[in-house]
C-alpha cells in the first residue's frame, strides 16, 4: 500500500472549474448527494466509481464527477489522486477480505522444464483463459519483497521466482508497472492472487517457460503521476535492472551495460494503463535492452502530451536494431476509455516501416489484441497476459 508521501499531487486537466487569484482551478465542494465513494451518482461505489475518477484526473474529455464531496475520499477538500487510492483501498475492501499469497510447497532441486506448444498465430484473436487457470498450481512459484536504493532514493519491488528456481540456470524476465493509484503488490495480490496462480498454471501446462517476473513502482520518482510513468524509464535502467539482475539468476552475464545490452532478447516489459504510459517510454528510452513490450490499456505519453509514434521508430534506428530484435503486443478492450487513444496510435505505427504488422512474430514485430467490451481494469488485464506473454522469448 502507498504511503502519503508516495503520493502524486492532483492534475486537473480540461478542468472547467472556476479559477482563484493564482489562476489554478478552485473546486468548491458542495454537501454529498451520495454515499461516500460514488464519484458518478449512481448511489453505489464499486469500480465504475474507479473509472470515472481515473479518467477525470487524466482530463478524458466528457469525463465529470457527479459528487465532489463523494469524491473526496480522505476529506481534504480537494479531489486529486490521493482520493484515487483511498477509493481503490474501499472498493478492494468490500469485495474481499484481502488477497492472500498462496502456500508454497516445498521446492524439489531439479523439476523438469515442460516443453511448450504453443505455435505463432498470424491472426491472435483474444481469448479467455479457463476457469481451473484460476486454482492454486501444485507447481506453485513464490513472490519476494525487495527493498534497493535507487536514483530515487529507497523502493519496493517484487519478484516472483517460478517453480523449482535454481540459481545456477538462467531466466527470462518479465517487468510489469502498474497503473495510477497502484502499486508494486497489485498484479500479485490483487483478486486473491489469481495472477500468480494464472502464471504459476501457464508454465505447468508449457504455454510459457519458466521465468521470472518483476514488478517494480513508479511511485517515487517525483510526486507527479504523469510524469512518473513516462520517467520511471531511467530508474528502471540505472537502478531497477542492475539489482534485480546482479541478485537472481538471468541472461545477463553480469550487470554491465553491455552485457544488459547483449540479454535484451530475454527481457520483457509491460504494464496497464500509466504502466502502459512506462512501457512506451521504455521503449523510447531503453529498447536498446529490451527485447519484448507489452503495453495495456494506455498510449504513449498518455496524460501529459500526443502520442508520438515517429519518436518510437526513431528509437529502434538510433539502436541500429532490425525488425526481428523487437516485439510489441499490446492490448485493451473497446469498452476500455483507453481505447481511443492506443487504437490509434497503433494504426499510425502500422504505416511505419519499422514496424511490421502481424501476430506471427516470425514474420513481424507488432501486434494489437483487442477484448469485445473489454474494460479498464485487473481482470482484464491478466486476459491479456494470458494473450500476450505466450509470444515473448521465441526469437531469440
Amino acid at each position: 500500500m502507498l504511503t502519503l508521501d508516495e503520493l502524486p499531487d492532483i492534475y486537473h486537466y480540461g478542468s472547467s472549474a472556476p479559477s482563484g487569484e493564482s489562476g489554478d482551478p478552485v473546486f468548491e465542494i458542495a454537501p454529498a448527494k451520495a454515499v461516500k465513494g460514488d464519484v458518478n451518482g449512481d448511489g453505489n461505489t464499486n469500480t465504475a466509481d474507479l473509472v470515472a475518477l481515473e479518467k477525470w484526473l487524466l482530463g478524458m474529455p466528457g469525463s465529470d464527477i457527479a459528487d465532489w464531496k463523494a469524491a473526496d475520499m480522505d476529506g481534504s477538500g480537494a479531489v486529486d489522486t490521493f482520493d484515487m487510492v483511498f477509493l481503490r483501498n474501499a472498493v478492494t475492501s468490500a469485495s474481499a477480505t484481502g488477497p492472500q499469497q498462496p502456500e508454497q510447497p516445498q521446492q524439489p532441486e531439479q523439476p523438469q522444464t515442460p516443453v511448450s506448444s504453443y505455435k505463432y498465430d498470424a491472426a491472435k484473436k483474444y481469448t479467455e483463459y479457463s476457469w481451473d487457470y484460476k486454482n492454486a498450481s501444485p507447481q506453485a512459484g513464490k513472490v519476494i519483497k525487495e527493498s534497493y536504493n535507487g536514483i530515487n532514493g529507497m523502493n519496493s519491488l517484487n519478484v516472483y521466482l517460478p517453480y523449482g528456481y535454481d540459481a545456477n540456470k538462467k531466466y527470462n524476465i518479465f517487468y510489469f508497472m502498474h497503473g495510477m493509484g497502484d502499486s508494486e503488490d497489485s498484479l500479485f495480490y490483487n483478486d486473491n492472487g489469481e495472477a500468480v496462480h494464472l502464471i504459476d498454471n501457464m508454465i505447468s501446462r508449457g504455454d510459457i517457460e519458466p521465468m521470472i517476473i518483476v514488478t517494480p513502482s513508479f511511485n517515487k520518482v517525483s510526486s507527479d503521476t504523469f510524469f512518473n510513468a513516462d520517467n520511471f524509464w531511467k530508474e528502471f535502467r540505472e537502478s531497477v535492472v542492475p539489482f534485480v539482475e546482479g541478485k537472481y539468476s538471468t541472461y545477463a552475464a553480469s550487470t554491465s551495460k553491455e552485457d544488459i545490452a547483449a540479454s535484451r532478447m530475454h527481457r520483457a516489459y509491460g504494464g496497464f494503463s500509466m504502466g502502459s504510459v512506462s512501457t512506451w517510454a521504455v521503449f523510447e528510452n531503453c529498447v536498446d535492452i529490451v527485447g519484448y513490450f507489452m503495453p495495456m490499456s494506455g498510449a504513449h505519453h498518455w496524460g501529459i502530451r500526443s502520442a508520438d509514434p515517429g519518436a518510437l521508430a526513431q528509437a529502434v534506428e538510433k539502436a541500429g536494431l532490425k525488425k526481428n530484435e523487437y516485439f510489441i503486443m499490446s492490448a485493451t478492450g473497446t469498452s476500455d476509455f483507453a481505447y481511443t487513444e492506443l487504437a490509434p496510435q497503433i494504426e499510425n505505427m502500422k504505416k511505419l516501416s519499422q514496424f511490421e504488422y502481424t501476430s506471427d512474430f516470425s514474420k513481424g514485430n507488432l501486434w494489437f489484441i483487442v477484448a469485445n467490451g473489454g474494460e479498464h481494469g485487473w481482470y482484464y488485464v491478466r486476459q491479456y497476459i494470458y494473450n500476450c506473454l505466450p509470444n515473448f522469448f521465441r526469437q531469440q
